[in-house]
């Protein structure tokens, strides 16, 4: 026997406690058209949730979901369109969602973001301004921004605009990082360097940070600053198997092939089919027999 009155109860419950697939279940029992739009509400939340997207686009398509008065249908289906980088419908249904909200700024955020994705940097713009307008204290609309900007290769505006970002909030990584990359393609070298320091204080794990800092010692022939930043890289991201590349030719550069070769090997105790890594391994191992000096190899034994 069961405990809930109706399909709506049960699902509720189900998904009160996580059981996302028991929810859906639930409600797709209901054969009521008595509070339809409440059933097809707490369906489209639920398969949001148990990360089901292109279901939820099925099903809000096949009744019309734009149509909807539900803010929280709108925002699932709009949040659900970009999870799969559908931008142009993305967009539609955060006009949907505006018409009932019209000064939900996270919502508009979203609305620059698609833009952005769809390279409409006037339109992304437009709107970030019209964000920071409405609320000038924001730092993640002044990164936005800049990213916008260093797109459209207005460097000195996109740097003022990370400068800004983080002086509103100066725990803010991704800025430090953005005008360190501004700085690097103005030739501030110096500054770059600051910046990627900056961000890597903030956050030790960032990776742009460390990635554009080990790049840079790298292009600056700071060879032995480099390899630490690329050593450290490869302990946190031991699964970026293109750092193990880099480390290694930087190790070759410096007449150092047995490191290279321990580079390798440890790619792959992280991937033993890495057949790339397994021929210049041997490579490598082949040329160090053959330059060794008469005896070495007895030594090693």
């Amino acid at each position: 026997m069961s405990l809930f009155t109706d399909p709506l109860s049960e699902a509720k419950h189900y998904f009160s406690l996580g059981f996302f697939e028991r929810a859906e279940k639930s409600i797709r029992h209901s054969t009521s058209e008595e509070n339809r739009e409440q059933h097809l509400a707490l369906l489209y939340k639920i398969l949001f949730y148990a990360g089901k997207y292109k279901q939820l686009i099925y099903e809000a398509e096949q009744h019309s979901a734009l149509k909807s008065r539900d803010r929280e249908t709108c925002y699932f289906l709009y949040q659900s369109y970009m999870a799969v980088q559908h931008y142009p419908a993305a967009i539609k249904a955060i006009d949907a969602f505006l018409h009932i909200d019209i000064e939900d700024l996270p919502t508009l955020m979203d609305k620059a973001i698609c833009y952005y994705h769809l390279k409409q940097l006037d339109n992304a713009e437009g709107i970030i301004r019209k964000i920071i307008e409405l609320q000038p204290e924001s730092a993640v609309a002044y990164n936005n921004l800049a990213n916008i900007l260093k797109d459209k290769k207005e460097l000195d505006a996109a740097q003022n605009a990370y400068e800004k970002a983080i002086q509103l909030q100066p725990n803010m990584a991704d800025a430090y990082v953005g005008a360190g990359i501004i700085a690097r393609q103005k030739g501030e070298f110096a500054h770059c360097e600051q910046r990627f320091l900056s961000a890597i204080d903030v956050n030790s794990r960032h990776y742009l940070a460390r990635y554009h800092l080990a790049t840079l010692y790298k292009s600056n022939k700071e060879y032995d600053k480099s390899i630490q930043q690329w050593l450290i890289l490869t302990e946190q991201y031991p699964y970026a198997e293109d750092n193990y590349f880099i480390l290694c030719n930087l190790y070759r550069q410096q007449g150092d092939i047995e490191q290279a070769i321990v580079i390798l090997e440890r790619c792959l105790t992280i991937n033993p089919h890495n057949s790339n890594a397994q021929h210049l391994c041997a490579a490598l191992k082949q040329e160090t027999t053959e330059s060794a000096p008469e005896g070495y190899i007895k030594q090693l034994f």
